[in-house]
């Protein structure tokens, strides 16, 4: 599954817009907000290829979020260091 679709569905369940969500994780990791993220980063293939600063930055956010939906019973701490391990180095 896509990091940036599950980023957005997490961040949707909490009850922020996509605009939000995505200037936070810019925001994040110093990225300036582009209007034209909110559709490229949210289609499956074809899109704007996300930074990968981004894309670590996004598999931090939803490793625990993603562990539980699976329910798995691990700490937080356990779903950060696992997706620092899949993460792209940056």
């Amino acid at each position: 599954m896509n990091v940036a679709k599950v980023y957005l569905e997490m961040t949707n369940a909490q009850g922020l817009s996509k605009t939000v969500a995505i200037t936070k994780v810019c925001d994040a990791v110093g990225l300036k907000y582009n209007s034209g993220y909110a559709t490229a980063w949210s289609k499956e293939a074809g899109g704007r290829p996300i930074p990968p600063a981004v894309v670590k930055k996004m598999q931090e956010l939803v490793a625990f979020y993603v562990a539980q939906d699976l329910g798995l019973l691990i700490t937080e701490e356990q779903a950060l260091l696992f997706a620092s391990k899949l993460a792209p180095n940056t």
